[in-house]
């Protein structure tokens, strides 16, 4: 009996290369889709390392309220900066998605930021006052910034929580464990 030889075969080599090239493209296009939020901001990170994650997090509200006039208010609880580098990075690239995705799509006047670290997990609240949206339009994958924000979510085994109504506003509520 002879074996499968999958791996010969140029059917699955050319399936191989076309998911390979499919994930890249859903990569470059989230990538382009934070455009001139992420261009702006994209020396952030090297802020983030220097100067610590409420630095960078208030620079990038002072940024943003400054150039789109939407009233931020930030509050912070707890010692961010023992936490490490990655937690850091994707929980400042979070903070930055959801007020790309407030600037752009709410009409918002206003939005608040709570970051508050716990003893074994950090959360992050995202509440504004625009015009919210139907959960199950954004549910099925047309929106890249919530995607972006689910992604990172995952990627650190947190959980996330958005509840929007239209003419109510959005809240975005996001917990990361510290120890898995």
């Amino acid at each position: 009996m002879q074996s499968p030889m999958v791996d010969h075969d140029p059917f699955y080599s050319l399936k191989s290369f076309i998911e390979g090239e499919e994930k890249e493209r859903q990569r470059l296009s989230r990538e382009l889709h934070d455009g001139i939020g992420r261009i702006s901001n994209n020396l952030m990170p090297s802020v983030l390392e220097a100067f610590g994650i409420v630095f960078a997090i208030r620079n990038l509200c002072v940024e943003t309220s400054e150039h789109t006039g939407l009233k931020i208010f930030l509050d912070f609880k707890g010692d961010f900066e023992s936490l490490n580098k990655t937690i850091k990075t994707y929980i400042f690239r979070i903070a930055q998605e959801a007020l790309n995705n407030t600037v752009k799509h709410a009409r918002a006047s206003r939005v608040e930021l709570v970051l508050i670290r716990q003893k074994d997990d950090v959360l992050f609240k995202s509440r504004d006052d625009g015009k919210g949206f139907n959960l199950q339009e954004i549910q099925t994958g047309t929106g890249h910034g919530m995607n972006n924000m689910r992604e990172r979510v995952n990627l650190l085994n947190g959980s996330i929580d958005i509840d929007s109504h239209v003419n109510e506003g959005t809240q975005i509520t996001i917990n990361i464990p510290l120890f898995q």
